[in-house]
């Protein structure tokens, strides 16, 4: 019984026959077997699943969805070790998006944690953000107005294009030097 003074907490919603592995296989095993033979997993919608043009996407690593959070689908995504998880357990690259917001540590724990705990050999495939060309969507108008804001064009398409180049080279360069 709930009651308002004692609510009833830490429930869980587990596919039969699941009840002893979902903490260490989180996956059902329909899902995975019909990833089996995937070069690559993209996982855009895992990593950035929020497109509102009022998005508050992850700046900093403290923001990130851990899987130990309530739920996995919130808007800003998901743990990223189930990503690493589910590369290893199907044998695919990843493909993965970084937000557009997120500063250097995000960046750099990022790297380190797929560096530690990806298969070796498996590749990782990087994109800024998504659609920043695409004017309907936050990172649009954020990688607009940093272009601007560092004067690396007077024209704002132009300075977002050179935002997005910028900030995807330094990206590239933080994960291969971790």
């Amino acid at each position: 019984e709930s009651k308002v003074s004692d609510p009833v907490k830490n429930i869980r919603f587990i596919m039969p026959g699941y009840e002893n592995t979902y903490h260490t296989n989180p996956f059902y095993s329909t899902f995975t077997e019909r990833l089996r033979g995937i070069k690559a997993i993209r996982f855009m919608n895992w990593c950035i699943r929020s497109w509102s043009i009022y998005d508050t996407s992850v700046s900093s690593w403290t923001e990130r969805i851990t899987p130990s959070y309530y739920t996995q689908t919130a808007s800003t995504g998901v743990a990223i070790e189930y990503m690493i998880q589910l590369c290893n357990e199907v044998d695919a690259d990843a493909w993965i998006n970084i937000p557009h917001k997120a500063n250097d540590d995000y960046i750099t724990q990022l790297a380190k944690l797929w560096r530690d705990n990806l298969e070796a050999g498996r590749k990782i495939y990087l994109e800024y953000s998504n659609e920043v060309w695409n004017g309907t969507y936050a990172q649009e108008i954020y990688c607009r107005e940093q272009g601007l804001l560092q004067n690396l064009d007077s024209d704002g398409v132009t300075a977002r294009d050179k935002f997005y180049t910028k900030r995807s080279l330094e990206i590239f360069k933080i994960f291969v030097t971790e």
